[in-house]
């Protein structure tokens, strides 16, 4: 914590991910205090008013409010980590919850597969793409800038691997604040800010991200077209039919020209499901094809309000990539691929 001209500036990190807040204050004297940040939220919750003064004793801080005194023991500030707050802005845009959404979830959880822990953006000129793959399953975002963005790396193509934590802390933040959030693109950081006076930051992964485009397929050996609503429903049953089963995998395949997905037995609940959905649009080979199921509905449930959802087979073996999105929209919108498997009834 540090005051002075009237105002007091928080901040707090954990070496990955910081976060800074500017607030209004009355500061007769300027200085640094350094405190544990729940030590702290502890004690101003329990303030009986909203206006609360603080000031230093040595290392400690006492807080004071109506007749409530409390003293929180603190650390000599020299011990804080220097802060390097990112400048030199290349971009920024409008960042709404549901963007990130879009990728976000198919990003790898695993921290030993570090550049797989972030969402690459690209940008050129007004186009914006966003991609997050864990290696058995991708999502790709590619539409325009939204409207308010600004770019700054001139004629050259923005690329970078940016924290997904950083995303998803900036927009869960921002919604709990109910304010603005817009992103912002340094040469090595990625930052946040929310309502102009809350911001975050992180360095950006460095490291070569997979070629994401080999993994799309380029062509396709046959597309079933079916109702979103139907086969959303559809998934969420068996999903729940398969709850607690962390590897639970459904068959789709095509029968008297209905699109069918079929759980598999569990060995130990001894459950199996089908469901058969119609009408279906049918073109080209169909093969037999496993999908884990917790992948499929996590595809679906990103998916835009549409009224059909193409899922096209990109062999007649059944055991390459499936992709996943509305209607054609030449290459624009959302396109969530899902690693296929040989199923076994």
């Amino acid at each position: 914590m540090s005051a002075g001209f009237g105002r007091v500036r928080l901040t707090t990190t954990d070496l990955e991910l910081w976060c800074q807040v500017e607030i209004d204050a009355q500061t007769p004297k300027p200085g640094k205090a350094l405190m544990p940040v729940r030590g702290l939220g502890t004690v101003l919750k329990n303030m009986p008013l909203s206006h609360v003064e603080l000031r230093s004793a040595g290392d400690d801080v006492v807080c004071e409010a109506a007749s409530s005194e409390v003293r929180l023991a603190g650390i000599d500030p020299d011990e804080y980590p220097d802060i390097e707050e990112p400048e030199g802005c290349l971009m920024s845009m409008p960042l709404a919850a549901a963007l990130v959404d879009k990728v976000a979830y198919a990003a790898s959880r695993d921290e030993t597969r570090y550049t797989l822990n972030g969402v690459l953006l690209e940008v050129e000129g007004r186009q914006l793409k966003l991609v997050g793959t864990d290696g058995h399953r991708l999502a790709r975002f590619a539409g325009k800038l939204p409207p308010g963005s600004e770019c700054d790396g001139g004629e050259e193509p923005v690329k970078a691997i940016v924290p997904v934590r950083l995303l998803q802390e900036g927009v869960r933040l921002g919604g709990k604040l109910g304010g603005s959030v817009t992103f912002e693109l340094y040469e090595k950081a990625a930052g946040i800010r929310i309502n102009g006076s809350v911001r975050m930051w992180s360095k950006l992964i460095e490291g070569q991200y997979p070629a994401y485009e080999e993994a799309i397929p380029s062509e396709f050996a046959g597309t079933v077209s079916v109702p979103k609503g139907a086969l959303c429903s559809a998934v969420s049953r068996l999903a729940a039919l398969s709850k607690g089963r962390r590897q639970a995998g459904v068959a789709l395949c095509v029968e008297d020209s209905r699109l069918v997905l079929r759980l598999d037995a569990d060995a130990e609940g001894g459950i199996s499901a089908v469901e058969r959905l119609s009408p279906a649009r049918i073109q080209g080979t169909v093969p037999v094809c496993g999908l884990r199921i917790s992948y499929l509905s996590d595809a679906l449930a990103r998916l835009p309000d549409v009224s059909m959802v193409d899922v096209k087979f990109s062999d007649d073996k059944g055991c390459s990539p499936v992709a996943i999105q509305g209607p054609e929209t030449s290459g624009a919108g959302l396109l969530a691929v899902i690693m296929s498997y040989e199923f076994s009834a």
